[in-house]
């Protein structure tokens, strides 16, 4: 049977019994539905990050149980959230399977294996220094060889001005103009010049 976490979040305004008995309706709901609650965690009143139903904190519960695959107690349970007004809000989460460490890495290497491809004329000890390495033939399957290092590919450089298609020439502003001098000629309301 699959394990689920349910969350949920109860009416802060709730007395201690009224608390005990909802924890214990929901207990009973998930029986009903041949469901095995392992381990209830009560976590008390907390701050919502947000308003839910006007309300500022909330109460709450985990809940940890196994269910069947298919089981009618998610609608049975969205049905009560709605209908009660001890509970707020819940959660339902199916808790991944963890397999166990023996099966996911493989056995390590075991020294009697590295003890049996060894050499048997370990013995002569003129022939090789006593901080030679075992031959590659002695290593045991389990260790790969060492790789060398991956080479990286050179920098690639910045095609220059001339292969670009259709360059966009710079935007040139002209220079501010140069301030008029004043006269001492007074325009026209005519808009025309004076003859003087």
């Amino acid at each position: 049977m699959p394990t689920y976490e349910c969350v949920f979040i109860l009416n802060p305004q709730l007395t201690d019994e009224q608390t005990t008995e909802t924890i214990e309706q929901i207990k009973s709901l998930i029986g009903q539905h041949q469901g095995e609650v392992m381990k209830v965690d009560i976590w008390g009143k907390k701050r919502l990050s947000y308003q839910i139903q006007k309300m500022r904190e909330g109460f709450f519960v985990l809940f940890t149980v196994k269910l069947e695959a298919q089981t009618p107690l998610l609608a049975e349970m969205e049905r009560l959230v709605k209908l009660s007004e001890a509970m707020i809000r819940h959660m339902v989460v199916k808790v991944p399977a963890i397999k166990p460490a023996a099966e996911k890495e493989a056995p390590p290497a075991e020294p009697e294996k590295l003890e049996a491809a060894a050499p048997e004329s370990s013995s002569d000890s003129s022939s090789a220094p006593a901080d030679a390495a075992p031959p590659a033939a002695a290593l045991p399957d389990a260790v790969p060889p060492v790789a060398a290092p991956p080479t990286v590919a050179p920098p690639v450089a910045a095609p220059s001005d001339a292969t670009l298609p259709d360059a966009v020439p710079p935007v040139v502003t002209p220079p501010p103009a140069a301030p008029s001098q004043a006269t001492d000629e007074k325009p026209s309301s005519q808009g025309g010049t004076e003859n003087a």
